[in-house]
């Protein structure tokens, strides 16, 4: 038997909630043979204990949630689809619909929360154009009559203005400077690309091209930038430490540290981790945080893990390698030396490895000089072999970033140049399409920075270069297109709209000015009396031919052939029946309705001369 029309939109409803879960988490795909699998069952279930039982099911599940430990997210989630397919199941009278409605309006919520996808707007619109049409349907207790393209096209126009109106309100209603939301970690194993722990093991690697953050510059970058993250001081012979990190607060503009440097916009995906990325000397932060926290070294995080994107400006300074710091000389001062320069306890093989290499020269051309010994002796492997770092230095073990790098640091520090390891990622991948650098998961990198007097902190990176695959036009493009919904709604914020409102009042006092401008033009005209004289006489001519409205004057006409009596709540068809002249004036009433309330056109040509008949007969 064929299923009712609203059966069949209802269904098409419950999928779009569903889509809405998958774009938290593709495992809630999982509903759909289910609700396809309960579609020969609607309305069949009139076993009462089965209806009971069903009608139980959302508490039994809530129960086994609790009881297991399940996320709450997921608990909730699969709570409320499992409330839908059981609505959809039983008997449904019109709350039931409008249960489900309610129901579905939940899951977008919390979908809107959790996800940053841009498909979200496309399922929106669904959401409007089908949630309208299942609330229209549930109104008609039995038969639905014949809905027609009309009606569709109608609907189709409401969910558009009620689309844009959502987006208008979402634009326009005043944005609060409360911080950031956080999100909901749903899929913490999703989280990749950057881990605070750093390790030096023979564990092997595995490359993510998902990405991590997409950064606009202020300036023209032509090379390859390194994001700084965290910079690490000691290191206990397997891995380096954490430094202890202390709350800061913003200032009234919401800066936090150094902010009178270049800026770049860093929009941030889930990363999993609380750090704050910046271009090399990363030395201060604008964004709408509550708080931040930072570190002995100067590092940024977060109160706690982000799993939305996320919008800041970085700010810092590129600096290149100094043209005078081949010959540098200067005393170290003493905090640096306490604390770059200590080691473990390593070998005499190291150690007088480590002298040989840098005996009798400055400290720049030690570094050069360690970094062409890694470059010569060891090789760059995502599997490594090295059961240590002694191991990787002394016999040429295979290794990646984390090994040259530790290395580096550990072979200048037993030659008494103060190093220490930096983390983060390192990119060369340019959008032209949107203008913006990408840094993908497989970016992360480590790599040191040592101490000059006079100079400070200089960058070296002593792993050899990987070569670099390159992105279709077509991936980028798609890129663009993600980017400007994470520009223009994901992280749409109070900075954002002020500047919208600021481009606004601008465009407005364009045409404010263009329309000033139209009448000052107009001015000039009316200072001559030839051009007055000519539009008067053209109203008058107006008003002439014109007169009054054509259906006002064939309703007098029609008036004047019944009587004048007419009651004020009397149409004209019942004062025709009451004085006796219906079935005189039948046509003519019927060809009046038909041209004053229906659309089907009848020529006033043919009113008059039904009319003139009409008349002549009751003279």
């Amino acid at each position: 038997m064929k299923k009712p029309l609203i059966i069949n939109v209802t269904l098409i409803f419950i999928l779009i909630a569903f889509a809405f879960m998958s774009l938290d988490d593709l495992h809630f795909l999982i509903l759909i043979p289910f609700i396809f699998a309960a579609y020969p069952l609607e309305n069949k279930i009139k076993n009462r204990f089965l209806v009971k039982l069903a009608e139980a099911t959302p508490l039994l599940f809530f129960i086994f949630g609790i009881i297991s430990s399940m996320q709450l997210f997921y608990l909730l989630t699969y709570l409320l689809a499992i409330t839908l397919i059981i609505k959809f199941i039983l008997y449904k009278k019109r709350r039931d619909y409008y249960e489900i409605f309610l129901v579905a309006i939940v899951i977008m919520l919390l979908s809107s929360v959790s996800t940053i996808s841009i498909s979200f707007g496309a399922l929106l619109f669904l959401f409007l154009f089908f949630g309208a049409l299942m609330l229209i349907l549930a109104q008609f207790r039995e038969n639905v009559p014949q809905l027609t393209f009309k009606f569709y096209t109608s609907l189709f126009l409401f969910s558009i203005f009620s689309f844009l109106f959502s987006f208008g309100l979402f634009f326009s209603f005043p944005r609060l400077s409360l911080g950031y939301m956080h999100g909901i970690n749903i899929a913490p194993e999703k989280s990749a690309g950057f881990s605070k722990e750093v390790d030096v093991d023979n564990s092997s690697v595995d490359l993510n091209n998902s990405i991590i953050m997409r950064i606009v510059p202020d300036r023209k970058i032509s090379s390859t930038i390194y994001l700084t993250g965290m910079h690490y001081i000691y290191f206990d012979g397997k891995r380096w430490l954490k430094l202890p990190v202390r709350k800061i607060f913003p200032d009234s503009s919401n800066h936090y540290g150094n902010c009178n440097t270049h800026k770049e916009t860093i929009y941030l995906e889930p990363t999993g981790t609380d750090v704050l990325f910046g271009i090399d000397k990363f030395v201060g932060v604008y964004g709408e945080f509550l708080y931040l926290k930072r570190d002995t070294a100067g590092d940024f995080f977060t109160d706690m893990p982000y799993y939305k994107t996320i919008k800041y400006d970085a700010y810092s300074t590129i600096e290149k390698i100094p043209q005078g710091i081949s010959s540098t000389k200067g005393n170290i001062p003493i905090n640096i030396k306490n604390s770059y320069l200590a080691v473990p306890k390593m070998s005499d093989r190291f150690i007088n490895l480590c002298k040989k290499i840098t005996r009798g020269k400055t400290e720049y051309g030690k570094v050069q000089s360690v970094i062409q010994y890694l470059h010569s002796h060891c090789t760059y492997s995502l599997n490594p072999n090295a059961s240590s770092i002694e191991d990787f230095v002394i016999n040429g073990r295979k290794g990646y970033c984390e090994h040259f790098a530790t290395a580096f640091v550990l072979m200048l520090r037993e030659s008494g140049v103060p190093a220490r390891l930096v983390s983060g990622f390192v990119t060369s991948e340019w959008n032209p399409v949107g203008n913006y650098f990408i840094v993908r998961a497989k970016d992360a990198h480590t790599w040191g920075e040592v101490y000059f007097p006079h100079y400070g902190w200089i960058r070296f990176d002593p792993t050899p270069a990987a070569q670099e695959s390159k992105r279709s036009n077509f991936s980028l493009l798609l890129d663009s297109v993600k980017m400007s919904w994470y520009r223009n709604v994901i992280t749409y914020d109070t900075s954002r709209q002020l500047g919208l409102l600021s481009s606004i009042g601008k465009a407005t006092k364009s045409v404010s000015y263009g329309i000033n401008n139209i009448f000052n033009f107009v001015k000039l005209f009316l200072r001559e009396w030839k051009f007055i004289g000519l539009c008067i006489a053209i109203l008058i001519i107006l008003l002439i031919f014109i007169g009054k409205k054509p259906k006002k004057k064939i309703f007098n006409r029609i008036l004047s052939l019944i009587g004048k009596d007419k009651k004020p709540y009397e149409t004209l068809l019942e004062y025709a029946k009451r004085k006796n002249k219906y079935e005189m004036l039948k046509d003519l009433l019927y060809l009046y309705y038909v041209y004053r309330f229906s659309r089907k056109k009848v020529p006033v040509s043919k009113l008059a001369h039904l009319e003139r008949s009409i008349a002549e007969r009751i003279r």
